[in-house]
């Protein structure tokens, strides 16, 4: 096979890998990014924030005022565990440290629940560059297990 037979195929290979991860992210899920603004967090009814962190890093860097928090480790488990929540809410966001874990936590979440699923892009780091983070400590009544 010739070098230019071969570049061809390669360049054919990568679009069609390409085209199918962007058709896949493309269809109809119901989970959405959005850079939300602090203001649009706050606690109200119907509304239900998860930060899905991990205990210690709610310790460290603080939460978000009236946040449920619920480390995420499978849909299955999360609606196990917020099902009632979940099932009033009329918006569900979820927070994570920078956005990776609550992206594809809002994916699982809203293809399990077929609800649509807020992912709060770009986490508690974009939240306190942009100076919006107000936090507060967590505590157990906030789902904390060992706070």
């Amino acid at each position: 096979m010739s070098r230019r037979t071969t570049i061809a195929g390669l360049a054919i290979l990568f679009s069609s890998l390409a085209f199918g991860l962007w058709a896949r992210s493309s269809g109809d899920s119901k989970a959405v990014s959005e850079a939300r603004p602090v203001a649009d967090l706050a606690p109200r009814d119907g509304r239900l924030v998860v930060d899905i962190r991990e205990p210690d890093e709610w310790k460290d860097t603080g939460v978000l005022p009236g946040a449920r928090l619920h480390s995420w480790r499978s849909a299955e488990e999360f609606v196990s565990a917020l099902g009632k929540d979940l099932e009033k809410a009329d918006e569900i966001l979820i927070v994570c440290r920078s956005g990776n874990r609550s992206s594809r936590a809002a994916r699982a979440l809203a293809d399990h629940i077929d609800r649509e699923v807020i992912d709060v892009a770009g986490g508690m780091i974009r939240l306190a560059r942009e100076g919006q983070a107000q936090v507060v400590a967590p505590t157990r009544k906030m789902g904390c297990p060992v706070c």
